[in-house]
């Protein structure tokens, strides 16, 4: 005996169908430059705090940024004094994490007009880099934007960063 279902619930069944098709095929369907930005914003939570920390709080933070670097990262930017700064390797710039946390009562990083270019498992994300808030010992906030070039390879599914480095030293 053929099934028995009317024209009002053979459209809703397609409405239903149609839905739970386009989430599964959206959940599918990843999006390669978001996940790049995302690493990027990641580290750049971890970087941030509003009050001073304790030293394992440094540890574990430059801990979890070490989950987005590539074991031989390359970190090359110019500091406030206008220096060159290249560190090579996840557990010295790890290190160097901790120390610099040392220097802030509270830090913000963030980037903005982030432009991402992604070659099979390579991705070049552009962007303007920006740090503010207040060394120990000042009374004056500061504020410092970078444009940066982070280089970033997929690895077990994850976008990993291996390589920041500074473009131009936009504002102080």
């Amino acid at each position: 005996m053929p099934s028995k279902i009317n024209i009002p619930g053979k459209y809703i069944l397609t409405f239903i169908i149609a839905i739970i098709s386009f989430f599964v095929i959206k959940t599918l369907l990843v999006n390669e430059e978001q996940e790049v930005k995302n690493t990027l914003s990641s580290i750049c939570e971890y970087a941030s705090f509003s009050k001073p920390l304790h030293p394992i709080e440094k540890l574990q933070r430059a801990k979890k940024i070490g989950t987005f670097l590539t074991e031989s990262i390359t970190f090359k930017i110019k500091n406030r004094r206008g220096e060159d700064k290249r560190i090579i390797g996840k557990d010295k710039l790890i290190k160097h994490i901790v120390l610099a946390h040392s220097y802030f009562q509270n830090i913000k990083f963030s980037y903005t007009d982030a432009t991402v270019e992604i070659n099979g498992k390579e991705a070049k994300l552009h962007a303007t880099a920006t740090g503010k808030g207040l060394q120990n010992g000042q009374t004056e906030k500061f504020y410092e934007a970078q444009e940066i070039i982070v280089s970033f390879t997929k690895d077990s599914g994850d976008w990993l960063a291996t390589a920041i480095e500074n473009v131009e030293m936009l504002e102080k």
